[in-house]
């Protein structure tokens, strides 16, 4: 095979994953216009837990990048960050829990906020001596007083 064959074999294979890419989206499309969604069929979140909902979603998002600047910096000799780098990962599963128990009527959220209000607090108070020098920091302790503030007004 030469190399104008092997460039057309990859770009025939390129285009043909392309328009069933597109096909296969189209179809679901199509498809999920003509079915009712689950979440409409749900019991429609309360104010309080749509609110906790998305300030967990945004520890999550925050906390995945300040964990990443962490280990970036722990990885360079730095053991500044140790501290921040565990509380970021207590906090992150207990905000992954509490996002995917607040899209539902659990009986359970009420008892994972307290521990989310917990968690994400000792997180804030790890992340907020960094947020002068790292963005990532500051983002994640900001996000965890979202969480705190949420988890409060769910739990009353």
């Amino acid at each position: 095979m030469n190399r104008r064959d092997l460039l057309m074999v990859g770009a025939s294979t390129a285009l043909a994953h392309g328009v069933v890419t597109v096909m296969g989206c189209g179809a679901q499309a199509t498809h999920d216009a003509h079915t009712t969604p689950v979440a409409a069929t749900a019991i429609p979140p309360t104010d309080a837990r749509a609110a906790l909902q998305r300030a967990a979603a945004e520890c999550v998002r925050a906390g995945e990048a300040c964990l990443t600047h962490c280990l970036t910096s722990l990885a360079s000799g730095s053991t500044m960050m140790a501290e921040c780098a565990a509380k970021v990962r207590q906090m992150l599963p207990i905000c992954h829990a509490v996002t995917a128990l607040a899209t539902t009527d659990s009986a359970h959220l009420a008892d994972l906020a307290r521990i989310c209000l917990a968690v994400c607090t000792e997180c804030e108070a790890a992340c907020r001596p960094h947020a002068g020098m790292a963005a990532e920091c500051a983002a994640c302790a900001d996000a965890c007083r979202g969480s705190v503030a949420a988890a409060r007004a769910l739990l009353g």
